[in-house]
């Protein structure tokens, strides 16, 4: 337990110190990459933390892995949305259609990115509430990004009322 605290640490601080060299770059992909890499490690640790109590408690590891096969259907479909999502973070990383603090729209969301999370993208809207979009969205909705639109049309229509010869006008 304590070497699975201390190893969680470890990773903590390297995420602390990445952010701070991500923080310099212009790029804002690796302020959202660098957290995400730390759960991702700590989630890594856990699994194998949780296999070290099994060996050192004379489990055998064959039946565990035995029975766990038996399971491999049902985590794999409850990990299909898990799956999704991360595809869509991918996407995010990959193709940046938006960064944090750009404001975008999708589905019926409009708003200033605030974060983008494993399974959301949370998005600040005019209104000031915050919205929770599920990156999975990601990879099928139409994803409009405001801030990077190089110019705004505005339509005015003005009504100027005619003066009658009897205003004096």
């Amino acid at each position: 337990h304590t070497v699975y605290l201390m190893a969680c640490n470890v990773v903590d601080v390297y995420v602390a110190r990445a952010m701070q060299i991500a923080a310099r770059t212009p790029s804002k992909v690796d302020d959202m990459a660098v957290p995400l890499v730390g759960e991702l490690a700590k989630r890594v640790l856990l699994v194998l933390f949780v296999i070290e109590i099994l060996v050192n408690f004379n489990y055998d590891m064959t039946a565990v892995i035995a029975s766990l096969s038996v399971g491999s259907l049902a985590v794999a479909f409850a990990a299909q949305d898990y799956i999704k999502c991360l595809f869509g973070l991918l996407m995010v990383i990959m193709n940046k259609p938006f960064e944090i603090g750009e404001s975008i729209s999708i589905a019926s969301v409009s708003g200033t990115v605030v974060d983008v999370t494993l399974r959301y993208c949370i998005i600040k809207q005019h209104t000031g509430e915050h919205a929770q979009v599920p990156t999975s969205q990601l990879l099928s909705a139409t994803v409009t990004n405001i801030s990077r639109r190089a110019s705004l049309e505005l339509k005015v229509t003005w009504l100027v009322a005619q003066a009658s010869a009897g205003e004096g006008g």
